[in-house]
């Protein structure tokens, strides 16, 4: 029994990594289009834009690269945001 648990939750893991890169995905390129982004940020952009920090957006970035690279290759995705500039002065 103990062993196909392990197998479940083992199974379980890919499942997981892609349904969020799907969900978060596919909510940041809708907000893209909305606010006329070329990339997508894989957190809320009035979250990013309130805080003006994207570390979160490129950690995830990172994790989810090998699926977005995917997503690119097949189905023709647009690639995540890598830089924002939130004004023209600092």
């Amino acid at each position: 029994m103990r062993s196909v648990m392990v197998w479940v939750a083992l199974g379980s893991l890919p499942m997981a990594y892609t349904g969020t890169y799907h969900r978060l995905s596919r909510r940041g390129m809708q907000e893209a289009r909305e606010f006329g982004l070329p990339g997508f940020l894989y957190v809320p952009f009035r979250e990013a834009a309130d805080s003006e920090d994207l570390t979160r957006q490129q950690l995830l970035a990172i994790l989810y690269a090998p699926l977005n690279w995917m997503d690119r290759a097949f189905f023709d995705a647009p690639g995540p945001v890598v830089c924002v500039m939130w004004r023209l002065s600092g």
